[in-house]
């Protein structure tokens, strides 16, 4: 059997969307989250977010925790498709990858090395987390494998945790980037920040969430737009559209109830 990692990276003639989303559904990062994104789950939140775009062109925009990066091309596909210029930089904290390929095994480090992500034996998926013994056994053994790469010489490809098509789409750029840090060359860059599905309750405490709201809009242009929205299990979307003003926020449209964590977005103070 063939790994599904080698259809993502190294053939081209077979990737596709189900590929990918099988390829992403089983790449599980240290935090415990898989790096899976459903295609077309953001497309009512991009309609919406084209209409209050700005006038000016091109439009600079940035996408953070963008996952595997799917809905990202997406929104830039669905902007190119209603002819409004733009560039966008799609950020995540986990974008570096080491895939390892040696004898029939094939297994995707993160970029130290140290954490495992992904592995097939003879194109046969195993479990990364260990839950049974066969797959504890077979974990000790790959992480085994892993820590002797180096000295072994053995064959290692860099990747990028996105799908390959992000990088190929001309009006996209794709940077590491952690939502928490704030970064001197994106400081009052963009026209509009999307935020999808990364600030809530569930990832992070109040504190939190202000201090991301407060680096988000450090990156936003005078009027610039911050889109926060979830993805319900119900594949809804419920989301808030704010525009940053000199004394605060305000909120411009709503899709679905609106953010849940609308509050912590009006507490947030003026720098």
């Amino acid at each position: 059997m063939r790994s599904v990692l080698r259809d993502v990276y190294a053939d081209v003639a077979v990737r596709s969307d189900d590929t990918e989303r099988r390829f992403f559904s089983r790449v599980k990062l240290r935090s415990g989250v898989f790096k899976t994104t459903e295609s077309h789950r953001l497309d009512d939140v991009n309609r919406l977010a084209a209409q209050l775009l700005p006038d000016k062109r091109p439009l600079e925009l940035m996408d953070v925790a963008i996952s595997s990066g799917i809905t990202t091309l997406e929104w830039s596909q669905q902007l190119t498709a209603a002819g409004i210029a733009h560039h966008l930089v799609a950020g995540d904290s986990n974008i570096e990858g080491e895939w390892l390929s040696f004898a029939g095994v094939d297994v995707l480090l993160d970029g130290d090395r140290r954490e495992v992500l992904f592995a097939d034996l003879f194109g046969r998926g195993v479990d990364v987390s260990g839950s049974s013994i066969r797959a504890a056994l077979a974990m000790r053994a790959i992480r085994m494998l892993a820590r002797a790469s180096r000295p072994l010489r053995l064959r290692v490809r860099h990747v990028e945790l996105v799908t390959p098509r992000l990088r190929e789409c001309p009006t996209v750029s794709v940077i590491e980037d952690d939502i928490f840090t704030r970064r001197k060359e994106l400081t009052g860059r963009f026209d509009a920040v999307r935020a999808a599905n990364i600030l809530n309750r569930h990832y992070f405490d109040d504190a939190q969430i202000r201090a991301a709201v407060a680096n988000l809009r450090n990156r936003l242009r005078p009027d610039g737009l911050l889109i926060v929205c979830r993805t319900h299990d119900d594949g809804t979307n419920h989301g808030a559209f704010l525009r940053r003003a000199s004394n605060g926020w305000v909120v411009v449209a709503r899709i679905g109830d609106g953010s849940e964590i609308e509050d912590l977005i009006d507490s947030e103070p003026e720098e």
